[in-house]
This record gives C-alpha cells, sequence and structure tokens, in this order.
C-alpha cells in the first residue's frame, strides 16, 4: 500500500512540473481571490490593489520570472483595439443609461454625493486591477497552455466575482468577460478593456445617483 502512494506522489511531482505554468497562474490567482473576500484592509481599495495588483506582480517576478509587460500591459495592437473601444463605448452607453432607470441598479450604484472626484478614482483604481488580474496574469498567465481558450478560462471567475451585483449585471458578465477577454488576447492588451469597463463604470455611477 505504501508503494502505491510513493508511487501517485511522484505521478503527481511530475504532473505538477510539467504543468507548473498553469499551476502557478491558477493556484495564486485563486488564492488571491479566496483571501481577498475575507480579510478586509481600510480602505477597501488598499486590499483590492495588494490582492489583484501587488502579490500577482510579485509572483510573476518572483515565480514565474517573466516579464510583467508580458500580462497585458504593453500597449498591444492599438490599431485593433481603438475601433473596438469606440464602439463598446457607445453600446455601453446605451446599456448603462437603460440600466441606471432599474430600481436594482439605483439602488446599488446610486448616491446622494453623485459622481465625486473621490469616487471616480475609486472606481478607475478598483477597475484597474480588477482587469489586471483577469485580463493580465490569468489571461497571459494562461495564455501559452490553452491558447485562445484562456479567454473562456478567465471568463468564469470574472463572471462569479460579480454574484454580489444585481442579477442582470451578473448574468451580463458571461458575455462581457468572454468579449473583455478576446479583446485583450487579440491585441495582446489589457488597456482597451479597461478603457470600456471604466466608461461603463463611471457612466453608471454618475447615471444611477
Amino acid at each position: 500500500m505504501s508503494g502505491f502512494f510513493i508511487e501517485e506522489t511522484r505521478r503527481m511531482k511530475r504532473f505538477l512540473r510539467e504543468e507548473r505554468l498553469a499551476a502557478v497562474v491558477l493556484f495564486f490567482s485563486t488564492l488571491f481571490l479566496v483571501v481577498s473576500r475575507y480579510h478586509y484592509t481600510s480602505p477597501v481599495i488598499l486590499g483590492t490593489l495588494l490582492y489583484y495588483v501587488a502579490l500577482p506582480l510579485i509572483v510573476i517576478l518572483a515565480v514565474l520570472r517573466r516579464n510583467p509587460l508580458d500580462f497585458g500591459l504593453r500597449a498591444g495592437l492599438w490599431r485593433i483595439w481603438l475601433p473596438h473601444v469606440a464602439v463598446a463605448c457607445a453600446a455601453a452607453a446605451l446599456l448603462v443609461y437603460s440600466a441606471a432607470r432599474i430600481p436594482a441598479f439605483k439602488e446599488f450604484y446610486g448616491t446622494r454625493q453623485g459622481l465625486t472626484i473621490g469616487r471616480a478614482v475609486f472606481i478607475m483604481a478598483d477597475l484597474l486591477a480588477v482587469e489586471f488580474i483577469f485580463r493580465g496574469f490569468i489571461l497571459f498567465g494562461l495564455k501559452e497552455r490553452f491558447g485562445g481558450g484562456t479567454v473562456l478560462v478567465q471568463m468564469a471567475p470574472f463572471a462569479l466575482l460579480h454574484l454580489h451585483k444585481p442579477g442582470l449585471e451578473a448574468a451580463g458578465c458571461v458575455v462581457s468577460g468572454i468579449y473583455f477577454g478576446y479583446l485583450a488576447w487579440r491585441t495582446g492588451s489589457m488597456w482597451p478593456v479597461y478603457i470600456i469597463h471604466c466608461f461603463a463604470g463611471l457612466s453608471m455611477a454618475l447615471l444611477a445617483s
């Protein structure tokens, strides 16, 4: 019996060596996403930046020993993503305008203060962190292993992250998660997705207030 478990341990070690890149990215990204839900900081945005940006960067540099710019931080194929951004922002404006009239969205996003500078900075910093862990660390970290399939891999945790938000938005994140992932994968950059996401987030905060 002991020989059986020794052999299984060897097989597991060999498996992890062969799948090292995917194992490291999926292990740490899942760990950071889970821990961030249970260990809060004050202000909250510091924790978000820690778990979604700083710690993944440490993993990229210290564990994977790779250039962080290769994880979606380059400008990429900007001639391709500029038209995407223009069309997507126009579509987002229509969707946000309609959604902002729905009570669930007004309750979740609306504030008496409206869209202040401080709130805008918070939204932009929060979305930067979200984009980096999904369309940066996970997407480009798994690109070598799964190719285009990494677009679908990152969509699942991205959609699940929105379960505390209005149901329509959470369901819509399945679609937007695929599109955002494809756009980053196609252009080699997370920045077009960040621009679209910021436009939608800031517009919702403004119109729902």
